[in-house]
């Protein structure tokens, strides 16, 4: 189980497996993903999954990484110590 600064999306390609997620309020929830599925991951949300088939291909694909998150990688609570969180800021339109 792991965290990232930024959104995420998975592709599944091919095979399944139970994926694990970890809402903000630590309600833990376990599924099913397979081939065709696509799962939307908030930044700061804790996911992880485990094979089911022994053919398993999942195409990730980050969101944009916010102004002083870290570089793209696994992070984990309980070293890096906090929960990020995206706001979205409205700057005024000066066209």
């Amino acid at each position: 189980m792991h965290f990232h600064d930024s959104d995420e999306a998975w592709l599944m390609m091919g095979g399944r497996a139970i994926a694990h997620m970890v809402d903000r309020d630590g309600n833990r929830s376990d599924f099913e993903l397979e081939e065709g599925d696509v799962w939307m991951i908030e930044a700061g949300v804790e996911h992880g999954c485990t094979p089911i088939t022994d053919e398993f291909l999942l195409f990730p694909f980050m969101g944009t990484l916010p102004e002083g998150s870290h570089p793209p990688g696994h992070y984990y609570f309980e070293k890096e110590q906090y929960m990020p969180s995206l706001v979205l800021r409205k700057d005024p339109l000066n066209r």
